[in-house]
């Protein structure tokens, strides 16, 4: 803000103390090339103003008017170079100003935007399109408290205006202001005609907030046909339900997703998560296994589901699930032990000895393992009739 009000004082104070006095030629060839910009014939304008300067250097509207027709023929540098000697040499006018701030927005320029702005402003203090401009270049700039208190000003002065209070919604979401965002976004809604973008973030932020309840409410408003609704807000739908206690209504949209192929795995994980909650283990495993089925099943998935065969003493699918979520990321003590004495318990001694390689690259060979594999020695290698005698 300091750099901006240097900037003004440096333009005002380069002010000079008296016009150019023209000759009639001079009169001529400065109108000549008004109407030639006047009339969208900008090229035509350029020779005339450049035989201006070279006879009066400090001649601001020359200058001005040849940045303009510059600007108009798509020379951005030679455009915005005269309109600051135009504004140095008293020309700082709203026009110049204007393609000035066009050019440097293009540019990317936005503290030159920001002066500019402030410029105008005090040119034409009562426009209502500065301020928003002057908002916007806070927010490019990262000042999003500067870009609020611009907004706000505004909104007292237009308390009707929806996008002024969509925006300041979107601004105290970034400043994590939840909500005063549901405030903004609530009252725009409530005037109409805002887009169901408003709707599905106000449902997103009572989310946030962990007010399911009224972030259903706010969902069934913005897609009332949850079918038409994108993959991820019918998703969202299914949390929103479970959330709010509604676990029926969460696992028929859920079971509906799974059976349109439709982000099934995303819909299992949600069932085997609402059956774990209803303390349906049972369930929760015919989920976990679909989704194995499917290659979709993180590796705690696959080991749960390997630890859960093991227990039931079924080594052939503790073995299969194991393996696959080793493979995945690496498993545990405990489970690898379970995985090795899973492939003996299936006669798989070329995989058992792998796994027990690997396994002591990763841990030591404990007491627990050293006496399973002793025990699996005496089952399947008898002592011989000699050792007998």
């Amino acid at each position: 803000m300091r750099l901006c009000w240097l900037l003004v004082l440096s333009l005002l104070m380069t002010l000079p103390s008296m016009a150019a006095t023209l000759s009639s030629s001079d009169a001529a060839l400065l109108q000549q090339a008004q109407e030639a910009i006047n009339s969208q014939q900008a090229s035509v304008a350029i020779a005339p103003l450049k035989q201006l300067i070279q006879s009066h250097p400090d001649m601001g509207q020359a200058h001005r008017l040849l940045g303009h027709a510059y600007a108009m023929t798509g020379q951005a540098v030679l455009a915005r170079q005269h309109l600051i000697t135009a504004i140095s040499h008293g020309q700082m006018t709203v026009d110049a100003l204007a393609r000035l701030y066009q050019l440097d927005y293009v540019n990317e320029l936005h503290l030159a935007n920001l002066g500019q702005l402030m410029l105008l402003l005090s040119l034409e203090p009562n426009d209502k399109q500065y301020p928003m401009l002057l908002a916007q270049t806070h927010e490019a700039m990262g000042n999003t408290q500067s870009a609020q208190r611009i907004y706000q000003s505004q909104l007292s002065r237009q308390p009707a205006n929806i996008n002024l209070l969509v925006k300041l919604g979107q601004l105290a979401i970034e400043t994590d202001e939840i909500d005063q965002a549901i405030v903004y976004l609530q009252t725009a809604e409530a005037m109409g005609q805002t887009p169901v973008s408003v709707e599905q973030t106000i449902s997103r932020l009572y989310a946030q907030n962990r007010q399911f309840s009224e972030a259903l409410l706010w969902h069934l408003k913005a897609w009332p046909d949850v079918n038409e609704a994108p993959v991820s807000e019918q998703i969202q739908r299914v949390t929103l339900h479970k959330e709010s206690g509604d676990f029926e209504a969460a696992s028929e949209l859920a079971n509906n997703l799974v059976d349109r192929n439709i982000a099934a795995d995303q819909a299992l994980m949600m069932l085997a998560r609402i059956a774990m909650q209803i303390n349906d283990r049972k369930q929760a495993q015919s989920c976990f296994e679909k989704l194995s089925a499917m290659g979709m099943a993180p590796a705690r998935i696959t080991a749960y589901l390997g630890a859960l065969a093991f227990n039931a003493s079924d080594y052939k699918q503790a073995a299969h699930y194991l393996a696959m979520s080793d493979a995945k990321e690496p498993l545990s003590r405990e489970q690898l032990q379970s995985l090795i004495i899973s492939y003996l318990k299936t006669d798989k001694l070329s995989e058992a000895r792998q796994t027990m390689e690997v396994y002591l690259v990763r841990f030591s060979l404990d007491q627990k393992l050293q006496q399973a594999l002793k025990q699996w020695a005496q089952k399947n290698n008898p002592p011989s009739r000699d050792t007998m005698d």
